[in-house]
């Protein structure tokens, strides 16, 4: 049984004249536009679990994108900028990943019925599961289309062979129903080989996360080698792809890569992982992405000096400029840390400074400290409580601060623009924050985290009230009037 679009809601034809010419100036860009959701689920964003719904993909430069969704009040309308002539792109939408292919200048609506997606091509014309298939494919297998982003675990142990006959019995429907979508003109061929793909990997990365399941596979893997696997050029802009190498392929006993305990727990030895790479990948472009990842993962868990030679190391291997910015704005080597001291930047990195001196810059003026990061939700939840409290203190003595503890240059510089903070000059991001010494006086555990400081540059609050509670003005007003 197929499922097919007559039970979704259309763009009016308002919207599709509006929309269109919205696209219409974009040229080779992709214009997605997600239509007015007030039947959205309202779930606590301040929750530990909350996870925003958003439009992910892989820029020129192969780097993750994640656009968050406005949709609940109003029309949001995303461009995404690709040199790709088919652009994989997924929707994490109600803890739910839903796969589509856009192509260059395409218009793509969604609408929604309660709370499902559902994509509409208003530039082309396209097959019924061109773009909906992910949609189908979990209504066909009865997957559920809504989650709450808690995991649960199943306490039923299934025999190994016994739990190979599921997968390799999962993999063989999602094949037929594949080809029952072609032979019925409801899905073009050339998309049915991406999803192909896509069961094919999905299968691969089962099997390689259990060893006892691989001897049940030796079918499979004599007729899809690890070799062809892990090298194929083409797969490189889809998430699944990086999915499949970055965890099922570098985690199983293939690589043979040593497991090691550090501050995030158990991990790989990405320093020997990196030298694995250079010998395991022999697709160019795949075995530059596979050291960019091992770099990043190196430069997340190493010392400085550590992170430095492999830097110095990486330059020397990989000579792809498609790298080249990020790596000089993110892994330029990097001081090591002067005992005591705690040096921010700014987003233009015009600006260094240590926080001790930007507080004694400060003196005569309350401060009012604001410990957030990129990945933090209720950080970026209470940020326009933030600005509405500084702009009731506009005409008072009072400093508003605003310092990230991102590792990662770019994920502080994207969000800052996306929570208004890129001209703000007291907004900063803390270097080094491992090794800074700030996180350590103030024993700085979880974020967000607010300081207040006196007129004379004391710390006089080292866990302040956040800016959306009622005691917080009451304290300020306080040590304004000392």
């Amino acid at each position: 049984m197929l499922f097919f679009a007559s039970n979704y809601i259309s763009p009016s034809n308002h919207n599709i004249t509006s929309i269109r010419n919205q696209g219409s100036a974009t040229n080779k860009n992709i214009v997605v536009v997600f239509t007015k959701n007030t039947s959205a689920v309202q779930v606590n964003k301040k929750g530990v679990f909350y996870t925003y719904n958003n439009l992910r993909y892989y820029n020129n430069n192969l780097l993750r994108i994640d656009r968050d969704l406005n949709n609940a009040n109003k029309n949001d309308i995303l461009t995404i900028k690709s040199d790709k002539a088919l652009l994989p792109v997924d929707l994490f939408y109600n803890y739910v990943t839903y796969n589509y292919y856009f192509a260059q200048g395409d218009t793509i609506v969604f609408t929604f019925k309660n709370d499902i997606p559902f994509a509409t091509c208003i530039n082309r014309k396209t097959k019924p599961a061109d773009l909906n298939y992910s949609l189908y494919y979990k209504k066909r297998f009865k997957i559920p289309l809504k989650g709450n982003g808690l995991v649960t675990f199943t306490k039923d142990h299934i025999p190994v062979n016994k739990l190979f006959e599921k997968y390799n019995n999962e993999y063989l429907q999602q094949q037929v129903f594949l080809d029952s979508l072609v032979k019925s003109n409801a899905l073009s061929s050339g998309l049915e080989a991406l999803y192909a793909k896509q069961n094919e990997y999905e299968f691969a990365g089962n099997v390689l996360n259990n060893n006892m399941l691989k001897p049940y596979a030796n079918n499979f893997f004599q007729q899809h080698p690890i070799d062809t696997l892990i090298n194929d050029e083409s797969l490189l802009y889809n998430d699944f792809f990086h999915f499949f190498l970055h965890y099922p392929y570098l985690w199983s006993d293939r690589p043979n890569i040593s497991r090691i305990k550090n501050g995030h727990g158990i991990s790989l030895d990405y320093k020997q992982a990196y030298e694995k790479v250079k010998l395991a990948f022999s697709n160019l472009k795949v075995r530059e992405y596979m050291l960019f990842y091992c770099l990043q993962m190196i430069e997340e868990q190493e010392p400085v000096e550590t992170a430095n030679k492999y830097l110095s190391k990486f330059k020397a291997d990989v000579k792809d400029t498609i790298y080249n910015a990020y790596i000089n704005k993110n892994y330029a080597l990097k001081p090591v840390v002067v005992p005591g001291s705690s040096m921010l930047t700014n987003v233009l990195q015009t600006k260094k400074l240590d926080y001790k001196d930007l507080i004694k810059a400060s003196l005569n003026n309350v401060i009012y400290v604001d410990l957030w990061a990129s990945w933090c939700l209720p950080c970026r939840a209470s940020m326009p409580a933030a600005f509405r409290l500084k702009e009731f203190y506009k005409n008072k003595k009072i400093k508003f601060v605003y310092i990230s503890t991102d590792v990662n240059f770019t994920d502080w510089e994207t969000a800052s623009h996306a929570e208004g903070l890129t001209n703000d000059a007291n907004s900063f991001l803390l270097i080094q924050p491992k090794t800074a010494a700030l996180p350590k006086q103030i024993s700085l555990k979880t974020i967000p985290r607010y300081l207040i400081y006196n007129k004379k540059g004391k710390l006089v609050f080292a866990n302040a009230p956040g800016p959306d509670s009622p005691e917080l003005k009451k304290i300020l007003d306080k040590y304004l009037t000392e």
